[in-house]
């Protein structure tokens, strides 16, 4: 079991795991997957479209969509094309959205196809849209169609360790939200010093997400995490007690991640009739 996980560029690791673990799930979700081949594949298309779209270095791009392995691959995709992420809450209200894009300067947006109208209605004509989603097909600037459309310059892969890769915003309970930045040194230390370290965290793992993938846990485990060592996350879209214990009873996980409400509505299922934790060590 590893000690430590390596401190390289993300871009770096998810080549190396796309070799090593070519045809292993990296994520899924309730209607899709992806392996570690398809994985760098794809987030190496949508980050050279997001360069020809605009996207500089340094610029911010808003990330505003729902669980699912489309947002882990824009995550990626942004790093790739040496932008800096921003997640935010997919029910994110109108005022909160146009705060957010004002105050972090977004040149680009990736969002549901849902509010996509609203965010183009937001925006000016320097902030280019992607759409993501299901429903997302007929959109030119999809997430769907880039991600799988050879495109036109390469992804740059050059982004430091040391340079911004992502802004994260704060509640804002006791004011307006703030971003926060951070590098992939700071957000690869704690997943080394924390998960890898002291829960042993490795390419073994097979990890169930129930959590909002915007949020900061999600970000430097589920995201940042399982893609530097190669482990494999299963992401749940809205949070349903019976749904994780039907997930947890097929005994494929080894972690499960959640909050204090997590386990408040698992206890209660498991009253109603017992709880399989087979093969959960986490």
């Amino acid at each position: 079991m590893p000690h430590s996980a390596p401190i390289r560029p993300l871009a770096d690791l998810l080549r190396t795991n796309a070799q090593r673990f070519a045809t292993k799930i990296a994520y899924s979700d309730e209607s899709s997957s992806v392996s570690y081949a398809e994985l760098e594949l794809r987030t190496g298309r949508l980050a050279g479209h997001l360069t020809s779209l605009g996207l500089g270095r340094g610029d911010r791009a808003l990330i505003m969509l729902g669980n699912g392995v489309e947002t882990v691959e824009s995550y990626l995709a942004v790093l790739r094309a040496a932008g800096v992420g921003v997640p935010v809450s997919p029910q994110a209200t109108s005022s909160e959205l146009s705060y957010l894009l004002a105050d972090s300067g977004a040149r680009l947006v990736i969002v549901d196809v849902g509010r996509a109208d609203e965010v183009r209605a937001l925006v000016g004509p320097d902030v280019t849209v992607v759409v993501g989603g299901a429903d997302a097909g007929s959109e030119a600037l999809s997430v769907a169609r880039l991600t799988t459309t050879p495109p036109a310059v390469p992804p740059a892969d050059d982004l430091g360790l040391d340079e911004v890769a992502w802004m994260l915003y704060t509640s804002g309970t006791t004011g307006r939200p703030k971003g926060v930045l951070s590098t992939q040194r700071s957000c690869l230390w704690s997943v080394s010093a924390s998960y890898v370290s002291a829960l042993g965290l490795n390419e073994n793992d097979r990890l169930l997400w129930p959590l909002p993938l915007f949020h900061s846990l999600s970000h430097i485990l589920c995201v940042i995490g399982v893609t530097a060592v190669g482990a494999s996350a299963h992401i749940v879209g809205a949070f349903s007690a019976q749904q994780i214990a039907d997930e947890l009873s097929t005994g494929r996980y080894t972690m499960l991640v959640g909050v204090p409400t997590t386990y408040h509505y698992l206890g209660r299922e498991a009253s109603r009739g017992g709880l399989d934790l087979t093969g959960l060590r986490v």
